[in-house]
Formats: structure tokens, C-alpha cells, sequence
């Protein structure tokens, strides 16, 4: 009697890293908002336009001294955190756009 062996139930892509969820993640935003396709919960996917709205509005909270100074220092920390997602989903979708528009 042969036996086989189990289909394999490790990912094709090693989703543990939170880098890899974020490249992901940039990747399908990309093609959605390429392909003009909203999001599943029927909100409109991130445009090059609200990635720049967003980070201007990271940069005048972290340009305003009175923030920084009064804010607590886990808040600052989010805001920079989201002003590097939102700088590197932009550039993500530049990305894209340019390796369509060399197609």
C-alpha cells in the first residue's frame, strides 16, 4: 500500500513579517486603484492624491511645535509611523503607474 504524503499547508508567501503584509497590501492597493475598483467595504481605494492629502496632513501636525510638545510621545510616534506608510504606499504606487506606463 503506498501512502502520500499531505498537500504542504505552508503559505506560498511568508505572511509573518510585517513587511511582507505592507508590500502586499501596496501591491493589491496598487492594482485596485489602477483598475479604478473600490475597496470590498464599498469605499474608494487610496489614490495618489489622498496618499499626498494624507501626508500633508502628517507633516502639518508634526510641523506644528505645539503638538509635538504637548502630544504624548506614543501619539507623535503614530504619526510618524503613518507619515513612512503613507510616503512608502506613494511611492508603491508610482511604481506601479510607471511599469504600466512602460507597458
Amino acid at each position: 500500500m503506498t501512502t502520500s504524503n499531505p498537500p504542504s499547508t505552508k503559505p506560498p508567501f511568508d505572511f509573518t513579517s510585517p513587511r511582507a503584509w505592507f508590500i502586499f497590501c501596496a501591491v493589491v492597493l496598487g492594482i485596485a486603484i489602477i483598475s479604478g475598483r473600490a475597496n470590498n467595504d464599498g469605499t474608494s481605494a487610496p489614490s495618489l492624491p489622498s496618499c499626498n492629502g494624507e501626508i500633508a496632513k502628517c507633516n502639518a501636525k508634526l510641523g506644528k511645535e505645539s503638538f509635538v510638545a504637548s502630544a504624548p510621545a506614543a501619539i507623535v510616534e503614530q504619526e510618524k509611523q503613518r507619515l513612512a506608510d503613507f510616503t512608502a504606499l506613494l511611492a508603491a504606487l508610482r511604481e506601479q503607474l510607471g511599469k504600466l506606463d512602460s507597458m
